[in-house]
């Protein structure tokens, strides 16, 4: 990861969800000049048990909201199917800030294309 993407990671952690100046600057700087605060988590930044990132799961996947999910601790994995068919059931679909963001390249739009609502 470079200095600047570590950078922007640990000022937004620090920020909890704000956008700072110095945030904005950097992330402009790397092409992402649209601000998107999240609005729910799945609380997994440290190790926490599985039945508490269910919970977290079922508080936070909505329609329109933004959920932030570190995804990187053992327990998260073994949960991956219980939140994909919490996402299946509640006709959501998963998306990146890029899916949102950026127009894909026209030879791979039919695959990575994310239809408007």
């Amino acid at each position: 990861m470079s200095r600047q993407v570590t950078a922007i990671v640990q000022e937004l952690v620090v920020a909890c969800g704000i956008i700072f100046g110095r945030v904005l600057e950097l992330a402009a700087s790397l092409g992402y000049t649209a601000t998107t605060p999240w609005s729910g988590s799945l609380s997994d930044s440290t190790v926490i048990a599985e039945d508490y990132i269910i919970r977290m799961a079922e508080q936070n996947f909505t329609a329109q909201a933004i959920v932030l999910g570190h995804l990187n601790h053992l327990p998260v994995t073994h949960v991956y199917g219980q939140m994909r068919d919490l996402i299946r059931a509640r006709s959501l679909r998963t998306v990146t800030l890029n899916d949102v963001f950026f127009r894909p390249a026209r030879h791979c739009a039919s695959m990575h294309s994310v239809p408007r609502r």
